[in-house]
């Protein structure tokens, strides 16, 4: 099945968060920090990496729900290193997709701050989150399952 007929998860949140990172660690690359500038495809095509500004700056939001249209699944990314969030309660209504929330960073955070960032992801309408780490590879085995049974039924994440 060609790369345009799987299944695309799209990765939202913050700058910094991890969303490239993950990327790179699901699709088993040498971990090196980039900053995205423009919306890319990675991991032949089944990931949409966004800037973390079109999150961040309310008038570059539109970007969001214009490449959505190229998603079947969202991924809500918040660091458990954060305080507080970006997203609003329900955020995900707005798309009218499936999300999933992955809290990164949970090598760097107390339990507390994990379960916080989970309580905010849930509030934004993840319907399961996964605690991760890109670095250490915690928690990803779950995330990659949860990839693989949503892309089932079309190709793959």
């Amino acid at each position: 099945m060609s790369a345009a007929a799987k299944k695309r998860a799209m990765l939202i949140g913050r700058s910094g968060v991890g969303k490239t990172t993950l990327c790179q660690y699901l699709n088993h690359e040498a971990l090196r920090y980039h900053k995205t500038q423009t919306i890319t495809l990675m991991n032949g095509g089944a990931m949409i990496d966004t800037p973390g500004e079109y999150l961040e700056i309310r008038n570059l939001q539109r970007a969001l729900f214009v490449t959505s249209a190229d998603a079947h699944l969202l991924l809500l990314v918040q660091a458990a290193t954060e305080n507080g969030t970006m997203f609003p309660p329900s955020f995900s209504q707005a798309f009218n997709k499936p999300a999933l929330g992955i809290v990164t960073k949970i090598d760097l955070a107390s339990p507390d701050q994990v379960a916080q960032a989970e309580k905010l992801l849930r509030a934004a309408g993840a319907r399961e989150v996964y605690p991760i780490s890109a670095v250490t590879g915690e928690g990803v085995p779950a995330l990659s399952d949860a990839l693989e049974e949503f892309g089932r039924s079309g190709g793959g994440i």
